[in-house]
């Protein structure tokens, strides 16, 4: 646990982050050993783990065997592309959330417990293009996922990303206020900030609920490579060894009165080539020695969701023995959000 502006919150090692693990159970031993509460998890490790012969059952008993929780969940990509559109592939690879996805990450969060499901806007084919507003559908569609998370106990993250047609905090603010959405916030990523943002000012016209999940890295002060979306993937560096201003970011989102998980999303070819258990330490460390650690604790909550019923999800459960029959996932890893 963390101390986030007088509140203790979960310190979560994101689904990105460079933990070279060669399974679940080693990335969640990892990160518990390293001091963790919880981890990320994207649509391709969930399809690799039922690939592996895990069930839904088993990931969960190896959660609560360590004391951890996945709390997010990365990322339904391109949630204003409208339903003919999903799927289909931009301009950086990464292809828009299918249907199909969208209800897995949901089963996903009602079956573990997640305490978010992470979003991010469109790439190459922008609904919402700079300097104009909302487009209607869109903003209706940001509400639909709102209410489909408060259905399922979860909240809805609008992560900005700086190559996507949700750039900046001010225009993630708007789409999360048009939507009216009450499960629905930001996911204020200091990465995106830095990068594209318009600086830390911004983050103060947040209002507190808007704040669903603080995101930690650092880097240098300018881009090792051209390609936006090349330095988000490689050049990411632990907090406190780079040149960002972390302690302006973080006193930002203080000065709303927001308090939020802190999610540490330290994407890098360095932090790749570690031993697994020593850069999950690294990451633990640095990211405590950033942020305020002086309030008292709060009430933890279980490691794992408990349910009074035999099985868990049914739809979960069925493609998870399709996954183990075939040894198929979800094709070119649609989770994976930048």
């Amino acid at each position: 646990m963390v101390t986030v502006n007088g509140r203790r919150q979960r310190l979560i090692l994101a689904s990105q982050s460079s933990v070279a693990s060669s399974s679940f159970a080693e990335r969640v031993e990892a990160a518990a050993s390293a001091g963790f509460d919880s981890i990320g998890i994207t649509l391709e490790d969930f399809a690799k783990a039922l690939a592996s012969g895990l069930t839904t059952r088993e990931m969960c008993a190896i959660l609560t065997a360590n004391g951890m929780r996945i709390d997010e969940i990365d990322a339904i990509v391109g949630f204003d592309v409208a339903p003919a559109d999903a799927g289909r592939r931009y301009f950086n690879g990464v292809p828009s959330s299918t249907q199909q996805d969208i209800d897995t990450f949901f089963e996903i969060a009602e079956t573990f417990g997640a305490d978010h499901i992470t979003t991010v806007g469109s790439f190459g084919v922008t609904s919402l293009g700079p300097g104009t507003r909302l487009e209607p559908a869109s903003a209706e569609r940001f509400a639909a996922l709102c209410d489909r998370a408060a259905s399922a106990g979860t909240k809805i993250a609008l992560e900005y990303v700086g190559d996507s047609n949700v750039p900046t905090v001010e225009r993630a603010i708007e789409i999360v206020r048009d939507s009216g959405g009450d499960s629905g916030g930001i996911s204020a990523d200091i990465w995106h900030q830095e990068r594209k943002g318009s600086g830390m000012g911004a983050l103060k016209s947040l209002l507190p609920e808007e704040v669903v999940v603080i995101q930690v890295s650092d880097g240098p002060r300018m881009p090792v490579f051209r390609d936006y979306m090349e330095d988000t993937r490689r050049t990411r560096l632990a907090p406190g060894r780079g040149e960002f201003d972390i302690a302006g970011f973080l006193q930002a989102i203080y000065s709303t009165g927001a308090s939020a998980p802190v999610s540490v999303e330290v994407i890098s070819d360095e932090l790749s080539a570690m031993d697994p258990g020593a850069a999950a330490e690294l990451l633990a460390r640095t990211t405590r020695a950033v942020v305020d650690a002086t309030a008292a604790d709060a009430e933890q909550t279980p490691p794992c969701v408990e349910r009074d019923d035999a099985d868990f999800h049914p739809a979960l459960e069925a493609r998870s023995a399709e996954a183990r029959r075939y040894g198929a996932g979800p094709a070119d890893g649609p989770g994976q959000g930048p």
